[in-house]
């Protein structure tokens, strides 16, 4: 039986009792008894009292289903378990209760999802920033504030984005983009560094509902990109003034100049000169990139190559005393007998020494040239200086690029080809150690590289074997 069907059943019951009590006693009373209508106050007050009980039964379970009803709106879905009546009032407390738990497991999904968003955004390498129709911050990841040095998401929530990227040029592009609902990306400059931003509108149901930023920083591409064209400019440039100079010869040999014998020898030399030079450009090079590509034994070996430095140094001295002695310079070379081995191929190690003294004998004029090496706990230090022209103090920071010169008209005069810092620099770095220059102009130069030295007990282990 339904609710309403017990409130009119109750309405007509009640009603009808007085009446009822009236009638009877009216009809059954024996004669000389009045009737006494006193009786029908006892009988009101008994019906009022049915009503009122049934009627605070319904407000307690209409003031209970208020009461979850707030508890759902508060985003509070615990509620006390009791037993449910099978009424309207029932049905309808009993649809709350499966609300609530629908909506605990709506919540409990957007909790996971949002976790999931988070995580990654928290592995983006990218910078993530998420703008509100209006242009105000609402939402970025850690690589937002590792790139641009910001706070925690807290202090930016609700800032315009030029309070992070301090870029006029973007804000106006931002603004753009939030006006005219498109996608699109540009570049930008912030404190030195160069970053690519692709912005797109987020929309719901075509209603503006925001801007999603992805940020990358793209000063490190840019800087190799830049590496790359001078490098094949400098290149281009290294091999055409050879070949320039061999073709232009060949050419004047050509019209009638092979007929005078000496200046056909001359020719010739100049045009030999020129072709070992282009060739040595070419064998830098190719020693230059089979370094980079880890294609002469540098690191990672199964069995480490090991070498003593005097031997490095026999195979080079040579070439290097024939040097100095043509430009009368004195080679001063101090190598300790009992320094340990080093962690490089023996023919790395001598080009090393050989790239850094060739180069340190080409700009000495007058004085020498000297090589020293001692040991620490990890590295063997070698040391080479020069009584030299010495390199500017600007010029310091980029003496290891590629093809670098600090006087290129000298250089070329030398014969230089640009790359044998370079090659030493990579070389040292690839087999663990590091390189180090000092220099005053007209005093000299210093190149110090520390190389990784072999462990004592596998080094005295080698010489057992020897």
């Amino acid at each position: 039986m339904n609710i309403r069907t017990k409130l009119t059943g109750l309405a007509v019951l009640l009603s009808g009792i007085p009446f009822l009590i009236y009638f009877w006693i009216d009809k059954y009373q024996p004669e000389g008894l009045g009737f006494d209508h006193r009786l029908i106050l006892p009988v009101v007050i008994i019906s009022a009292l049915v009503m009122y009980f049934y009627a605070d039964m319904l407000g307690n379970r209409i003031e209970r289903i208020v009461a979850k009803t707030g508890l759902i709106i508060q985003g509070k879905y615990q509620f006390e378990s009791l037993t449910i009546k099978q009424d309207e009032i029932g049905k309808l407390e009993e649809e709350l209760d499966k609300l609530a738990h629908h909506n605990i497991g709506i919540i409990r999904s957007e909790k996971k999802e949002a976790h999931t968003i988070q995580t990654i955004l928290s592995g983006m390498k990218e910078g993530v920033v998420i703008l509100d129709p209006s242009g105000k911050i609402v939402l970025t990841n850690s690589a937002i504030e590792e790139m641009f040095f910001a706070r925690s998401l807290q202090s930016l929530q609700g800032k315009p984005l030029m309070y992070l990227l301090r870029n006029n040029t973007l804000d106006e592009y931002v603004s753009e983009i939030l006006h005219e609902k498109k996608e699109g990306s540009m570049e930008f400059q912030v404190r030195g560094c160069t970053y690519t931003v692709w912005a797109r509108v987020l929309t719901d149901e075509n209603i503006n509902a925001g801007l999603v930023l992805v940020i990358r920083d793209i000063t490190e591409l840019r800087r190799l990109e830049k590496m790359r064209t001078e490098f094949v400019a400098n290149v281009s440039h290294e091999l055409r003034t050879p070949l320039t100079s061999i073709n232009g010869f060949v050419e004047t040999l050509l019209d009638g100049a092979a007929e005078d014998k000496e200046l056909r020898e001359r020719f010739l030399g100049i045009i030999q000169s020129e072709s070992l030079r282009l060739k040595g450009i070419i064998d830098d090079l190719l020693t230059l990139s089979r370094i980079e590509n880890k294609q002469v034994g540098l690191r990672g070996d199964a069995a480490p190559k090991i070498s003593f430095v005097q031997n490095a140094y026999e195979k080079i001295k040579p070439v290097i005393e024939s040097y100095a002695r043509a430009k009368g310079l004195e080679i001063h070379a101090k190598i300790p007998p009992e320094l340990p081995y080093v962690l490089m191929g023996e023919d790395l190690l001598s080009q090393v020494l050989l790239n850094l003294m060739e180069n340190a004998v080409k700009y000495t004029s007058i004085g020498q040239v000297s090589l020293s090496c001692s040991a620490e706990e990890k590295y063997i230090i070698v040391t080479v200086s020069d009584t030299g022209c010495g390199i500017p103090q600007e010029s310091l920071s980029r003496i290891f690029e590629r093809f670098y010169r600090v006087d290129k008209a000298r250089s070329r005069e030398m014969g230089g080809t640009g790359l044998g810092l370079s090659i030493v620099k990579h070389i040292v770095e690839g087999s663990g150690g590091r390189i180090t220059v000092s220099s005053e102009v007209g005093t000299g130069t210093s190149f110090t590289c520390y190389l990784p030295s072999f462990s004592s007990d596998i080094m005295e282990g080698n010489r057992n074997n020897a």
